[in-house]
């Protein structure tokens, strides 16, 4: 069993290099030793932060099947693969919570791309890997299937009760606000296309899109911290982020997590974290799950949610079509 340093001054799980450079494998001299997140070699200024297999398993067992595919357009079951078809049906997802018992797993790779393909619309579909997956080569047979890595985000999961514990007042001036207007929820999406570094076009676009998903969908909250600069001015948002009450979990999942860059650093996010914690409570849901950029992660960790292994997303693109003249 290999294991990992977590460093404090990083406020990051940061495998060795040879980890980074394959996103979720560590060769070690002749033999291979698997990288495995769940396992961690601390100093004793992060003892706090020490994971558990128990909430890796749970991690496994209930957020990586149907219910990571719960508001998809259709699902199909591939052997022990949920294969689904996300709403616009142009893109795909998918999920599995483990590939043992798989004897051929380049005959099920074949398989998936092949339902992919017979679909037709779908331009793309990903994946989803995670760093503690067997087989302990599965993201380069992907990859020689055609697959490509897209960024490595840390999975984070942790109790509902820890992130109220650690939570703190946001400065004067500002307040966390549940969006509850369609302008809202379309302004929260602009906010983060902005955010985003969006082109104009593709910034109303992508709002209208995630507000045509969010708005009316009872498992969705959008939350932000607004602010105002003096008693004249209206209220500005500032930061904003989603959480989902996984339906049949005892999870709620935070997504979509931004923050106007002069106001980082405040503790905004933070407390938006608190907040949906909150909600999820009152959902019934006892646990959280992020799955996190480099970003957003150390401000997890200092709310308490912890690294329980790494999600690869593994890209398959289908070539465009071009129409007949």
């Amino acid at each position: 069993m290999t294991t990992l340093r977590f460093y404090a001054s990083e406020g990051a799980l940061s495998p060795p290099a040879s980890v980074n450079s394959r996103a979720c494998r560590l060769h070690a001299g002749q033999g291979r030793a698997r990288y495995r997140p769940a396992r961690f070699t601390i100093s004793a200024t992060v003892l706090a932060m020490m994971t558990s297999d128990s909430l890796l398993q749970m991690y496994d067992a209930q957020m990586r099947t149907d219910a990571e595919v719960f508001d998809a357009a259709s699902v199909t079951r591939i052997g022990p693969t949920y294969a689904a078809l996300l709403t616009s049906t142009q893109r795909g997802l998918l999920t599995y919570a483990s590939l043992e018992g798989v004897s051929d797993i380049d005959a099920l790779i074949n398989e998936v791309i092949a339902h992919y393909r017979q679909v037709g619309s779908v331009r793309s579909f990903e994946w989803k890997a995670r760093g503690h997956d067997e087989p302990a080569d599965l993201c380069e047979r992907l990859e020689a299937h055609g697959f490509t890595r897209d960024d490595v985000e840390t999975v984070m999961v942790g109790d509902a009760e820890v992130i109220l514990d650690a939570e703190s007042a946001l400065p004067e001036g500002y307040r966390v606000q549940r969006l509850t207007s369609r302008e809202d929820v379309y302004a929260a999406n602009e906010l983060a296309a902005r955010v985003f570094n969006f082109s104009d076009e593709r910034r109303a676009e992508y709002a209208e899109r995630q507000t045509r998903r969010l708005w009316g969908n009872n498992t969705a909250e959008l939350w932000c911290v607004r602010t105002s600069i003096d008693p004249l001015t209206p209220d500005q948002m500032v930061c904003t982020g989603r959480i989902e009450h996984i339906p049949g979990t005892d999870f709620s999942s935070l997504m979509g997590g931004t923050c106007l860059p002069e106001h980082r650093g405040l503790g905004l996010y933070r407390a938006l974290t608190a907040a949906r914690a909150r909600s999820a409570l009152a959902a019934g849901k006892r646990y959280l799950h992020a799955d996190c950029t480099e970003y957003s992660r150390p401000i997890l960790q200092r709310a308490g949610l912890q690294a329980v292994t790494t999600a690869i997303p593994m890209i398959y693109s289908f070539p465009a079509i071009k129409a007949a003249i």
